[in-house]
């Protein structure tokens, strides 16, 4: 065996090297350049706060239209375009077989409740999921208005006029002006 033997460079080594030079810096331009434009424009936006365990006689102080203040910063975050509503439930274990289960509040009695027998069940408790509206500035941390910043599962202090609460950001959604308008 030759130890000695030394490694020539040679055209197709150039080739390659150029290749993934060139490679790289395609990447890198696209990349870049898909961020700027991206970055710091004003997007319409709608994102779904929801609220856990809301009692019953606090569900309809949500209405469509209102204005959304965040209390932290006093700032208006966007206006209240629709309202779900479903009974509060929390997830619980059964501690003989460890098996998890959803486990909603307790019904109402007939007592408690203002519905006849035929209607639906009443709970103590619902989560109530909120899609609010706005224009905001998409950014590489998320959507932000002046100091508000917006990312799905950050924690957002809101307010209405006959409501306060805070809930977490389930999605944020950008909205397509076409679509929107009904062009296509």
């Amino acid at each position: 065996m030759n130890k000695n033997k030394k490694y020539r460079f040679n055209i197709i080594d150039v080739f390659i090297i150029l290749t993934v030079v060139a490679i790289g810096a395609v990447l890198y331009f696209y990349m870049s350049a898909r961020n700027l434009v991206a970055s710091n424009q004003d997007v319409e936006v709608e994102y779904i706060v929801e609220f856990k365990t809301v009692h019953r006689d606090y569900v309809d102080n949500i209405k469509v239209g209102d204005t959304v203040v965040e209390t932290v910063r006093e700032q208006q975050i966007g206006k209240v375009v629709d309202i779900v509503v479903s009974p509060a439930y929390n997830i619980a274990t059964d501690t003989n077989t460890g098996e998890m289960f959803i486990q909603y509040y307790p019904v109402l009695t007939d007592e408690e409740s203002d519905l006849s027998a035929e209607a639906e069940p009443q709970y103590e408790y619902y989560n109530v999921k909120v899609r609010v509206r706005d224009t905001l500035k998409k950014t590489d941390e998320g959507y932000k208005k002046n100091a508000f910043v917006l990312r799905v599962g950050h924690l957002v202090y809101f307010r209405v006029p006959e409501f306060v609460g805070e809930g977490f950001c389930l999605q944020i959604d950008e909205v397509d002006e076409e679509v929107e308008s009904g062009e296509k």
